[in-house]
């Protein structure tokens, strides 16, 4: 699906779908969904691959994908806006706490 956005860079977005249909093609991945939101609108969407490797049915829209491990990205994703209102203290050693008035 082509970018409806045009401040989307289309060469950026198939060097990524490139990268992920690479994963199909080795057998690291069965499938993927892999949309790209701009301003609350899904701007790019790509679909390939099946949902698992044993059935085989082909991805949808709808297909639900198991997720494992995501602790990380997760709290990757969370800790540094926590840690500019001041908790966690990300530089406290580990099993110490500090008391922090700033509640994000």
């Amino acid at each position: 699906m082509q970018s409806a956005d045009a401040t989307l860079n289309s060469k950026a977005l198939s060097h990524l779908d490139q990268h992920f249909i690479r994963y199909v093609d080795q057998g690291t991945l069965p499938g993927f969904l892999l949309p790209v939101a701009r301003k609350g609108r899904v701007a790019h969407l790509t679909l390939h691959g099946s949902r698992n490797r044993v059935a085989g049915p082909p991805a949808e829209t709808d297909t639900v994908w198991r997720m494992h491990s995501m602790t990380k990205p997760v709290t990757s994703v969370a800790a540094p806006p926590l840690s500019e209102h001041g908790a966690p203290d990300l530089d406290a050693p580990r099993g110490t706490c500090r008391p922090t008035s700033a509640a994000p």
